[in-house]
């Protein structure tokens, strides 16, 4: 189709258009065909488009060359004050921003802060009940050493009374039942 449009001396797409014609053949369900007239005047037949996907065509044209009219008025440069507009825009949204972060930074650092005070205040606490327990276990264990101290000088004096009564014979020894049932019960 190129081919034939270069050769019918087509150059812009502001040049052409479709035309619907009486179908000559049998060929057309609608008994019409449509012709793309050119800017020289001939017509030419382009097989497969029917009056449905000319107008597509003449649509989506018609879309492309809106397209390139709004792009072409479109500004390449901004005036100055709307420059410095925008430039101030901009400048005070990075303040707003900078100001935003430094909010932040100063609440993560007082919360920083804050933890290391619970922290140091949680570490002296632990620090004094290890240490209230460490004066309780060493009391403890003065206790219980004077406790074992005493009892290892009460097992000395008994092994000490054992080995003197050991000592001396108990058929010499003469004990009548009072004294006996006294000793045993009393120990003396």
């Amino acid at each position: 189709m190129d081919r034939r449009l270069r050769r019918n001396q087509w150059k812009s797409t502001e040049s052409c258009g479709w035309l619907s014609v009486p179908a000559m053949g049998s060929n057309s369900a609608s008994g019409r065909v449509v012709l793309l007239v050119l800017a020289n005047g001939h017509s030419v037949h382009v097989p497969g488009v029917g009056e449905t996907r000319a107008e597509a065509l003449m649509t989506w044209r018609e879309g492309h060359i809106q397209a390139a009219i709004r792009q072409a008025n479109m500004p390449t440069a901004l005036p100055a004050p709307q420059y410095k507009a925008i430039e101030g825009q901009f400048a005070a949204e990075e303040r707003t921003l900078k100001d935003k972060r430094a909010q932040v930074e100063q609440s993560r650092q007082n919360s920083r802060i804050d933890l290391v005070r619970r922290q140091t205040e949680a570490e002296r606490q632990l620090n004094d009940r290890h240490s209230a327990a460490v004066q309780a276990g060493e009391k403890a264990l003065q206790r219980a050493n004077q406790r074992l101290a005493a009892l290892r000088a009460e097992h000395r004096t008994a092994v000490q009374e054992g080995q003197r009564l050991a000592r001396e014979p108990i058929a010499y020894r003469k004990i009548s039942c009072g004294r006996f049932l006294r000793t045993v019960l009393i120990g003396r």
